[in-house]
Formats: C-alpha cells, structure tokens, sequence
C-alpha cells in the first residue's frame, strides 16, 4: 500500500457531539405556528491544511409546508453555529420571501414521529 492510499483508508473521525444531528428531524415554528421541518445530518470531509484533516460536517435542509425551496444549509467545526442555535431552540436562516435573516423556534422531533418525518423528507440533500 503506497503512503497516499494509508492516508485515505484511515477511519474518519466520529464527533460524539454530532451525535444527535445525525438524521435529525426538527419542527419549524414561527410565533409557536409549525411552518416547516429541518432535517439533518452528518458527514465526513476533509479540510485545510491541504485537505489531509479529516472531520465531519452537518448539513440542514429546511422544509417548508408552503412548498417553497431553500438550499441546505452546513455548518462545520469547531465552532458549531449552527449546534449552538439548535441547542438553544432555534434556527436563523435568510428568508428569501422575506428578503432577511429570520430565526425559527425549533422542536427536535424523536420516536415515530421523527421516523415518519425522516421517510416524508429524507435526508437534507433530498429533493422535497
């Protein structure tokens, strides 16, 4: 086995704190009404230096019950933004209806409820 091989066969990194974001369903609300779902989920990467660190990545895909689309949004580490907002209940977005950042109350979803949700939006890469 050559060197480069040796480095891109080495197991990636499992980040614990990601743990409950792996295939996550949150409730979306707005004034306490439901107006979407975010799914997420984690993935591995490599980053800078030269792309030889390696680590995970969390993707969230909002769904709207309006129907209207938005792209995934991703958040990295160390700093995890986008954990700190979802641990304090929320999530901030650009709302391109609105045309400004917008923050949403977030419910994480568990059970059969976030297994149902799960199959109905899938994962956030997923078309609605």
């Amino acid at each position: 086995m050559t060197r480069r091989s040796r480095l891109f066969a080495e197991p990636r990194p499992h980040d614990t704190r990601l743990d409950p974001y792996r295939d996550g369903v949150f409730e979306l609300r707005s004034g306490g009404q439901l107006i979407g779902y975010l799914t997420t989920t984690v993935g591995p990467m490599r980053s800078f230096p030269a792309f030889w660190i390696k680590q995970e990545w969390l993707w969230a895909q909002p769904h709207w019950l309006d129907g209207h689309p938005q792209e995934p949004e991703e958040d990295y580490g160390p700093g995890w933004s986008l954990i700190e907002q979802l641990q304090a209940g929320a999530f901030e977005t650009f709302d391109a209806q609105a045309d400004e950042m917008v923050t949403y109350e977030t419910v994480q979803k568990y059970g059969p409820d976030r297994d149902r949700l799960w199959r109905q939006y899938g994962s956030p890469d997923a078309a609605d």
